[in-house]
Parts: C-alpha cells; sequence; structure tokens
C-alpha cells in the first residue's frame, strides 16, 4: 500500500513538474516579448500545478487517506494563488507597457500626443491636443 502511494506520489510531483517546466521554442523575439513569454509561461505553471495538487487532494479523499488529501488542496491553494497573483501582474504590465508605448491617450474623450524632450539634461513629457 504504501509502494502504490509513494508511487502514486512521485507520479504526481512529476505530472506537476512537467506542467511548470516546458520546453520551449525560441525564435526571432524582442526582449519584452520573451519576457512576456516567460510571464505567461510561470503563470500556466501555477495552474497545472494547481489543477493537479486538486486532483491529488481528490485522490486523497476518495481513497480516505487524510495526510494526501491535506496536501493536495494545500498545494492547490497555494498554486491558485501565486496563479492569481501572476495573472494580476501580467495584466498591469501589459497595461503599462500599453501606457508608455502608445504615442497617443485618450482623455475626456479628446486625443492628446504625447512628445519627450530634453531640458537643463532632464528628460521631460509633453502632452499636447492632437
Amino acid at each position: 500500500m504504501k509502494r502504490k502511494l509513494s508511487i502514486l506520489g512521485m507520479m504526481t510531483l512529476f505530472a506537476v513538474l512537467t506542467g511548470m517546466v516546458a520546453p520551449t521554442v525560441s525564435g526571432a523575439q524582442s526582449t519584452s516579448d520573451k519576457s512576456s513569454s516567460h510571464r505567461q509561461k510561470t503563470k500556466n505553471g501555477w495552474r497545472n500545478a494547481a489543477i493537479g495538487s486538486g486532483a491529488l487532494g481528490a485522490y486523497g479523499l476518495i481513497k480516505g487517506d487524510n495526510k494526501l488529501a491535506i496536501l493536495g488542496a494545500a498545494g492547490a491553494v497555494y498554486s491558485g494563488q501565486r496563479y492569481e497573483h501572476d495573472r494580476r501582474s501580467q495584466a498591469a504590465l501589459d497595461s503599462r507597457h500599453h501606457r508608455t508605448h502608445s504615442s497617443y491617450i485618450w482623455r475626456n474623450h479628446k486625443r492628446y500626443r504625447q512628445t519627450v524632450f530634453w531640458s537643463h539634461g532632464k528628460k521631460h513629457v509633453r502632452t499636447v491636443r492632437a
């Protein structure tokens, strides 16, 4: 019985780690694309770990093994929290990237153009109605 549980535990651990460390295809990408891609893969890895841990917890409940059930539930909760953190972080980063790399901004339903200029060695941003 213990041998079955240890084999099941190793299989679950392998499945979780395989989901988190998936092989990637790297092409000619910019640095921001690479970091965004890495962030997306990390986020998906945490999601997969939460699913695997939840399955382990469900298996523990079905078999009546409290240790597996508690470990699976704890892993699912932790992985779920990390997934949500990475999801919010990625959304904020994407929003910040769009704000800083867009040539126009909108305020009160009016379009403004942002220009960068240097004065006395300092960088400034001027907002002009477009």
